[in-house]
């Protein structure tokens, strides 16, 4: 998800008395093959007597020039920047095919044009020795140079060194320790001897605190920080310049922003010009805070928030134990493992085995099971997927609710169980379901009340947005093609496929327990929380108030009972984010209307999970939103600054598309359903009847990767996503608006 932050840096140069500055060249503005997008870019000069311009280096980089009028004691640098943090995939590049394996030789025309970033400078023992024994034959390019890098970050220790100028690579080997610059430098002169084309990089380097801490690997820092940093950039045939950070051993990717690029070292200083001798002292800072987060599966609420709903909870609660309603909630939880490349569990390494023991003694067989607090919680796997049943013993309010789970999801993130999956194109999808169990006892609520039922299941089947965003695609409506067939009334008909109605009575009549089956098993415990927190509101409204409006059946003027369009045309209707919003907005209202305060934003990660969003654009004060919908389709969202509702058309592939007002003053959505086209252009035409600008959504990846394995995490799902969607795209001249076509 796109996370918008800003990053404050200050330089503070103190002089120890008045002198005259001469020119000063700034590098310190995101280069222009920066993939991180800059929003907005601010640097401010002081003291203010001076001109300031800009120009481009011979290697492209953007510099500042400025030039001071008059004596000063002191020289201050500010540079702002906003920046949209969103998944890069740095192995997202094709190579060439004769430079697909190592070593090889660029071509005369190619090899004339990174002459400057061939040239070894440096020719130390140390250096030359470490470049024989890593050197590498037939191997696959790719590999190879991520083994140097990683090699690289294993052996030399990071320090942070604020002595101007660059280790020779002989210190650096030698001590095995050295800064980010001094580790960029030694690994731009490892490439050049290996005839690859390097030069060093200058840039930012943003670090967020991560939302959950992984299983493995690097923690992460603890809070969101930046940094000038320094890295290399080696040439890769058909793949272009691409970034390694021998600091970490990583790629560069969406937090590294590159400034200033150049093959020597000492060209990329963010600040240099010439002074009267005088001493100096030099005052630093790089703040870096967060402007805007998209609601994420991985951070769905914040502290406030949570805070909100947990004190929800207890009013709910309160008001359950003010009718003496003792609501007992349980389930089964069934997690997969967070890695899809993995073999099943049955042939995991250093897993758990259990046994049957069965032994002789004096003509009698004893018989000796598992040891049974190892398996109380474990109702069962499947062999194929991998997936774990937790069957939770039933608790009776809201603290024990929150306690149990968040103890749960502790443990399965400790065991590596994960609770959602990806497909191949990166689109998220719950990892297993939650079939929660209400009222499973002697003194069951439904016997004393049995109304509760047929509210909860025509409350349900009237607003679908309950199902849709909270299961997997349990939708009752979907039966009513069905009623004209039907001999009788009788609830078992309407009711028997609990895939479709989600509700099984089953353990109502013998245990008093109704089970709610096919509920998503969302990505983060909290939402799962708030998922019960609203049945149960539901449960407290509905026992004060019962729900006595009739099913919603979609008839419409003219259509018969029975008639399988007004199913279709109900269902159609709620595959649209818009639609089930709305009809969301009104079970909300509704709860509050019954004293439960609930808030729409808590349910945008649930939205966000089901229906993920693509990209926007924004031309001329008018946003265009894409974001997945149902069966195939593409919801199209319109925000007009104005409002006017005239003034703007949207095609897609030539064709325009229908849009509806949400309510919302210059707000509208339509959809776009699509089968077999490689590309979808979406682009905005005004009343003059030109493309003020457009967007271009791939339905595989633009590059010309074909994906056969699903990704094996959230950030590669997330850069398969992004991939695809490229905010580019028009027709050019004037266009002849086709007829509306609604099919």
């Amino acid at each position: 998800m796109t996370i918008t932050v800003g990053l404050h840096h200050q330089l503070k140069y103190s002089y120890s008395r008045s002198i005259i500055l001469g020119p000063h060249t700034i590098g310190l503005r995101p280069s222009p093959h920066c993939r991180t997008p800059i929003q907005s870019y601010s640097l401010k000069i002081s003291p203010p007597e001076h001109y300031l311009t800009w120009l481009q280096d011979v290697y492209g980089n953007f510099l500042a020039r400025v030039n001071f009028l008059g004596p000063t004691n002191y020289l201050n640098v500010e540079v702002a920047l906003i920046a949209q943090l969103q998944t890069i995939n740095p192995f997202n590049f094709l190579l060439e095919d004769y430079a697909i394996n190592y070593p090889f030789t660029y071509p005369p025309e190619l090899a004339k044009q990174l002459v400057p970033f061939l040239e070894i400078t440096e020719s130390g023992s140390l250096l030359q020795a470490w470049v024989e024994k890593h050197r590498q034959k037939d191997s696959y390019t790719t590999n190879f140079i991520l083994e140097l890098n990683q090699q690289l970050a294993q052996e030399i220790n990071y320090q942070i060194r604020l002595e101007a100028g660059i280790q020779s690579c002989e210190e650096t080997l030698g001590q095995k320790i050295g800064s980010c610059r001094d580790t960029g430098w030694l690994f731009v002169q490892i490439l050049r001897y290996y005839g690859l084309a390097a030069r060093f990089v200058s840039g930012y380097l943003i670090q967020l605190t991560p939302d959950i801490p992984p299983g493995a690997g690097p923690m992460g820092p603890e809070a969101d920080q930046g940094d000038l940093h320094a890295w290399t950039e080696v040439y890769l045939p058909g793949a272009g310049w691409i970034g390694l950070d021998p600091t970490s051993g990583f790629l560069a990717a969406e937090g590294h922003l590159p400034l200033v690029c150049t093959p020597d070292p000492l060209a990329a200083s963010p600040v240099r010009g010439t002074t009267e001798p005088c001493t100096s002292q030099l005052d630093f800072s790089v703040i870096v805070s967060r402007y805007e987060e998209t609601p994420r599966t991985t951070k769905p609420y914040t502290e406030q928030q949570w805070e909100k709903i947990n004190s929800l909870g207890n009013t709910v609660e309160a008001s359950l134990q003010r009718y003496c309603v003792d609501l007992t909630m349980g389930g089964v939880y069934i997690f997969g493992g967070h890695n899809p490349q993995e073999n099943s569990l049955e042939w995991l390494q250093n897993s758990i085995t259990l046994s049957l023991t069965l032994e002789l003694r004096n003509g009698s067989i004893d018989l000796f099971p598992p040891w049974q607090e190892l398996i109380t919680a474990i109702e069962g796997w499947e062999r194929e997927s991998g997936a774990i049943a937790i069957n939770l013993h039933p608790v009776s309010n809201w603290a024990q609710l929150v306690a149990i789970n968040t103890i749960l999801a502790a443990a399965a993130r400790q065991c590596g169980l994960e609770t959602e999956k990806y497909l191949l194109d990166g689109r998220p999808i719950p990892g297993g379901c939650t079939n929660i169990v209400i009222a499973p006892k002697q003194e069951s609520p439904f016997w004393r009340r049995p109304d509760l039922v047929r509210s909860l299941i025509t409350y349900f089947h009237n607003h679908p947005s309950l199902a849709a965003v909270f299961g997997q695609t349990p939708k009752s409506h979907e039966y009513l093609s069905q009623l004209g067939e039907m001999v009788d009334g009788r609830p078992e008909h309407f009711l028997k496929n609990n895939h479709l109605t989600g509700f099984d009575f089953e353990q109502l009549f013998s245990q008093g327990g109704l089970e709610l089956r096919g509920l998503a098993m969302f990505p983060h415990y909290q939402m799962g929380l708030l998922q019960m927190l609203l049945l149960r509101s539901l449960f407290a409204w509905f026992w004060e108030t019962p729900y006595t409006k009739p099913l919603n059946l979609g008839d419409s003027p003219g259509w018969e009972p029975g008639d399988a369009r007004r199913a279709c045309a109900f269902a159609h209707r709620f595959m649209l984010p818009s639609e089930l919003e709305k009809d969301l907005q009104q079970v909300i209202r509704d709860l509050q209307q019954a004293g439960y305060e609930f808030e729409l934003k808590w349910f945008e990660p649930f939205f966000e999970f089901h229906f993920p969003r693509y990209g926007e654009i924004t031309r001329d004060g008018v946003q265009l939103e894409l974001r997945f919908a149902a069966e195939k389709q593409i919801q199209v969202r319109l925000r007009e600054a104005m409002g006017n509702s005239e003034r703007y058309v949207v095609l897609c592939n030539q064709r325009q598309v229908p849009l509806k007002s949400t309510g919302v003053l210059g707000e509208y959505v339509g959809a776009v359903r699509f089968e077999k086209v490689p590309q979808l252009l979406f682009e905005i035409v005004d009343t003059r009847e030109k493309s003020i600008g457009g967007c271009t959504y791939y339905i595989n990846s633009p590059s010309g990767h074909t994906y056969e394995q699903l990704p094996v995490n959230r950030r590669e799902a997330e850069s398969r996503m992004v991939e695809r969607f490229v905010p580019m795209g028009h027709t050019p001249g004037k266009i002849t608006l086709p007829p509306l076509r609604l099919e």
